[in-house]
């Protein structure tokens, strides 16, 4: 069985003045080939994963981190919310100094460690006014970050004596007379 020819390729007026003047060179058609399998290409086509290791985290404190937290939730609606896994001792929202909004995350503080565990292990992911919400043992980080600002339990920013005296306070100038 015979190949049926391919019809000729036509040129482009560029194309066909090269050919005259001796500089045009035909060029072969690309082989198409297969994208190159990286670990990159095949972690990107594979389905994702839900963060687990955020929630394995030990539990070896009462007190607990809850992030992605709607804006419109009160420590009221926390507290109900936790109450059923045991006794809250405290909720605590963190807001914008300015604005006196909610950051998005706070911190919930269990009489009993297993419930705390619990709360971790339930509640991690888990919608609660239309946010996935991550629930995890506070460290120290997340604990005191609020508080290196510059900021009370209440959020407000607190007032710090300046460090530097300025002249005009009572502080000799180092001239004298």
């Amino acid at each position: 069985m015979p190949r049926p020819e391919k019809a000729p390729v036509k040129l482009t007026f560029w194309q066909k003045i090269l050919k005259v003047i001796g500089l045009y060179k035909p060029v072969k058609p690309r082989k198409r080939l297969e994208p190159k399998v990286t670990v990159r290409n095949a972690r990107m086509n594979q389905p994702k994963e839900r963060s687990v290791s955020f929630s394995k985290m030990p539990t070896n404190a009462p007190r607990l981190y809850i992030g992605n937290l709607s804006y419109e939730a009160s420590e009221n609606d926390i507290q109900d919310l936790f109450k059923g896994f045991g006794r809250v001792r405290s909720v605590e929202i963190i807001y914008n100094p300015r604005t006196h909004k909610s950051k998005g995350y706070g911190f919930v503080e269990m009489y009993e460690l297993a419930d705390a565990a619990r709360c971790v292990e339930v509640l991690h992911g888990q919608p609660f006014m239309g946010r996935e919400m991550m629930v995890s043992a506070a460290n120290e980080r997340q604990e005191h970050e609020h508080e290196e600002r510059g900021q009370n339990a209440a959020g407000l920013e607190e007032k710090k004596e300046p460090l530097i005296q300025s002249p005009a306070s009572g502080a000799s100038s180092g001239r004298e007379g």
